[in-house]
């Protein structure tokens, strides 16, 4: 989907033309700017809580905040329009001087939620109720953090799972998108999550066997839901 976005996007953007990534998952900045480059590519991360109803309509169920910045790092004038522009809607938006590692941090985060909530088929607040659940979700976090760390972006393991429960408890209400996707039929960001996340753990020689049982699951459950 991500790469036949980019390919319709390129067919009519202009030299100015300016393109934000707010997706989830890993790899999605690189796969765009395959087709577009990356003079005219921003990337972002959201935790605003929304839920699909039906084509063109989507309900908004949860507020959250909105990271958007350069992939070089710098603070530029159109970076700064599209705050103005985000919180004049009545987003919370801030900058970020280092857009990779805030995508990895809610790469691990989502890891960790999405496809637990997936395979059970329950609201992000529930596993906080059983003790299993929550004990899975941890050990993903876990995995996921030293992925991240032997790919060269630092974090602290005890921190993201701080974090990660900080959201469940945030979004307690809310079914991620990965619950969505498999009650609609349509496929999961497996693959851009958890799947990159076993691809690149086993470039550096990185055991992360809850990750890799989980990818395989949830292509289970999409499978079965189709």
């Amino acid at each position: 989907d991500t790469e036949a976005a980019a390919e319709a996007v390129k067919r009519v953007a202009g030299e100015k033309t300016l393109v934000l990534s707010l997706q989830n998952g890993l790899g999605n900045v690189e796969k765009i700017s395959s087709f577009l480059g990356e003079r005219n590519l921003i990337a972002g991360v959201t935790t605003e809580g929304s839920l699909f109803l039906k084509p063109g309509e989507i309900k908004y169920t949860g507020r959250g905040s909105t990271v958007v910045g350069e992939l070089n790092g710098l603070v530029t004038d159109r970076i700064k329009k599209v705050v103005d522009e985000f919180t004049a809607a009545g987003f919370v938006t801030r900058v970020s001087r280092n857009i990779k590692l805030d995508i990895w941090r809610k790469a691990v985060v989502n890891s960790s939620i999405n496809p637990v909530t997936a395979l059970f088929d329950i609201k992000n607040g529930e596993i906080l109720q059983h003790k299993p659940l929550y004990e899975l979700v941890r050990k993903v976090c876990v995995e996921s953090v030293e992925v991240a760390r032997r790919n060269g972006v630092e974090m602290d393991e005890m921190e993201m799972v701080e974090k990660t429960m900080e959201v469940v408890r945030a979004t307690a209400e809310n079914y991620s998108s990965m619950v969505q996707s498999i009650r609609r039929g349509k496929p999961t960001e497996i693959d851009s999550i958890n799947g990159y996340i076993v691809r690149i753990a086993r470039k550096h020689g990185v055991e992360v066997p809850v990750n890799e049982m989980l990818v395989r699951m949830v292509k289970i459950r999409e499978e079965m839901m189709r």
